[in-house]
C-alpha cells in the first residue's frame, strides 16, 4: 500500500493494546465523561480480541510516520 500523505511504501501490521481495556478514539480536547465511558462511545467497533489483547490491523508510513486504519467508532 502506498502512503496518501507521502506516497511511500506503507508496511502492514496491528495496532493494538495490553487488554486491560478496548481500543477507544477520542478528538483533542474532549472529555467523554463517566456516561460515555459506559455507554460505549468512541469504541473502535472493528478491533479485535485476540489472546486477551485488542488488536486492529494498520499500516505505518516509515517515511513520514502516518498510520492508517479502517476503523468504525461507535457514534460520539
Amino acid at each position: 500500500m502506498n502512503c496518501p500523505f507521502c506516497g511511500g511504501e506503507m508496511r502492514k501490521g496491528t495496532l493494538s493494546t495490553d487488554g486491560r481495556t478496548l481500543l477507544r478514539w477520542n478528538g483533542d480536547g474532549e472529555s467523554r465523561g463517566l456516561l460515555g465511558v459506559i455507554s460505549g462511545k468512541g469504541i473502535i467497533k472493528n478491533a479485535r480480541m485476540v489472546n486477551n489483547r485488542c488488536e486492529l490491523v494498520s499500516y505505518i508510513c516509515n517515511r513520514c510516520g502516518k498510520l492508517v486504519a479502517d476503523v468504525r467508532v461507535e457514534q460520539m
